[in-house]
């Protein structure tokens, strides 16, 4: 029996090439197509949802308190650094004070986040991975929480994301000035931030000075590099930490629980199934799903040496940073949580990719795990939010010609001039008394103080009054209606809690 010679086919450098190329122009594609979608995510509903107490601050911070208020008398009041708020001045100038405007900073920095997630990605694990880790990011619901939230956190997940990269390069190439320079920038940006920014830079320089030593001598020259990085990202946030440690103390964040078991796992469960998600069902049962999941794949397709350091080691030395100063200072919220999806997504893009039956299991968890928090983010974007804006309209138009307004001592005092600037007679209830920045922010405004025999006497007095009081207050205002019963009471829950309450006093006929 003949055979027939089949001709030989030549590759020329000509046809890889134009592979190359291919490949490039689809990874290039899919990233636009996930920058889209994350876009198009984080843009939906975003004026929806009412301003709250955090949000308003951020709006009337810089303009109340002026910029060397901000730099200097500031840091010892305000727990969080200016750089945020400054930015957000900057950018409200351009784009005005609505709720969708003053959001969209936030919204924009998410979307910058899905580059450097797929360079994280690449960089540890792969281009598709790298990919992978993109699309996980643009449909993880915290993210989307966050990136519609007028606050820092977003722009905290992609300085971290950057951090995590440029720590990642330079341990596989300490001669990387590319990677030496961002750590820096990174780094120093954490810092002027968020207060936490810096457990995070101490979790990232601690855990990847552990994996040079390791190495013994082949680590000693990036050993020493490494450790002088750290040193000048740490001088670099001397005038920061100088006074923010004074910042702590002032009765801001006194709300915040002890960091015991319970609250680990409400922090950890919010930050992995999205915020809004309802707690303890299914929001608890999805997140330990998830982590249980991922955790057993790590087991059998454990990461390499660096992604280990990167992935793992980081953000398990920062909760434990966390922990130990939260024996002393509570810190732990599932906001201090937020820039840990960033890892995370790497980490569940990178087991889905490989193994055998596990990367199923692990697919089908995340994609629950993120899947039901979404549901929830996009169908409730203001269940965990105080409904400022309901709470003013319900109250219309009684509280424009009220005798007398009056805001509960840990209510922001500027509520009532972003929702109702036409209310006048607004004063703050025992506000000479709180020496928190939002007290600061009352005087700032010339809101005068008022006591609880004033607002009785008024209220004898026969006057209109109406008192609109945060949650931390209720107690005060439940006594103050058992000395004067209210002519009607009303409650605005977030999610199962009861975060404002309104009570109306009026004249008798």
């Amino acid at each position: 029996m003949s055979t027939v010679a089949l001709p030989s086919q030549k590759f020329t450098p000509k046809d890889s090439l134009t592979n190359l190329l291919s490949r490039k122009l689809r990874q290039r594609t899919l990233l636009g197509t996930i920058l889209l979608l994350c876009a198009g995510l984080r843009i939906y509903h975003l004026g929806t949802a009412s301003l709250w107490s955090d949000e308003i601050f951020s709006r009337y911070y810089i303009d109340l308190f002026g910029l060397h208020f901000a730099l200097h008398q500031g840091l010892a009041l305000e727990t969080n650094p200016p750089t945020y708020y400054l930015l957000l001045r900057g950018w409200m100038a351009l784009w005005g004070h609505t709720e969708a405007a003053l959001r969209s900073l936030s919204a924009l920095v998410s979307v910058l986040c899905i580059p450097f997630l797929y360079l994280l990605g690449r960089e540890l694990a792969g281009k598709w991975r790298g990919l992978l880790a993109a699309l996980l990011f643009a449909l993880c619901p915290t993210s989307v929480y966050f990136a519609q939230e007028a606050r820092a956190y977003a722009l905290l997940m992609l300085s971290g994301a950057i951090l995590l990269w440029a720590a990642a390069v330079f341990q596989r190439d300490a001669r990387s000035t590319r990677a030496a320079v961002t750590y820096v920038l990174a780094g120093t940006l954490c810092l002027y931030l968020h207060a936490t920014g810096l457990l995070f830079v101490a979790a990232c320089g601690a855990a990847v000075w552990l994996y040079l030593v390791r190495r013994g001598r082949r680590g000693r020259r990036a050993l020493a590099k490494w450790t002088a990085l750290n040193v000048a990202v740490m001088l670099l946030g001397v005038p920061y930490y100088s006074h923010a440690f004074a910042a702590s103390q002032s009765g801001i964040i006194n709300y915040v629980p002890p960091a015991g078991l319970h609250q680990f796992l409400y922090s950890i469960s919010l930050a992995v199934s999205g915020i809004v998600t309802p707690y303890p069902w299914p929001g608890l049962l999805l997140a330990a799903a998830f982590l249980l999941v991922l955790g057993i794949s790590l087991c059998l397709n454990p990461v390499p040496a660096r992604a280990t350091v990167t992935l793992l080691g980081v953000p398990c030395l920062f909760v434990a940073f966390v922990f130990v100063v939260s024996m002393r200072r509570p810190i732990l919220l599932p906001r201090t949580l937020v820039w840990l999806i960033v890892p995370l997504c790497v980490l569940a893009a990178r087991q889905i990719l490989v193994g055998r039956i596990a990367r199923y299991v692990v697919l089908l968890t995340t994609m629950v795990a993120f899947g039901a928090g979404l549901f929830f983010q996009l169908t409730r974007p203001n269940s965990d939010k105080e409904p400022l804006r309901d709470v003013v309209q319900a109250l219309s138009p009684g509280i424009e010609h009220a005798g007398l307004v009056v805001l509960s001592p840990s209510s922001d005092p500027m509520v009532l001039a972003y929702y109702a600037p036409q209310v006048r007679n607004v004063r703050v209830w025992d506000s000479a008394a709180n020496h928190t920045i939002f007290g600061a922010e009352g005087r700032s405004a010339h809101l005068q103080s008022i006591s609880e025999a004033e607002i009785l006497q008024a209220i004898r007095a026969n006057e209109s009054v109406v008192l609109v009081s945060h949650s931390f207050d209720l107690d005060r205002l439940n006594d103050l209606r058992r000395q004067a019963p209210a002519t009607s009471y009303r409650e605005w829950s977030c999610g199962k809690v009861v975060c404002v309450a309104a009570a109306v006093w009026q004249p008798a006929r």
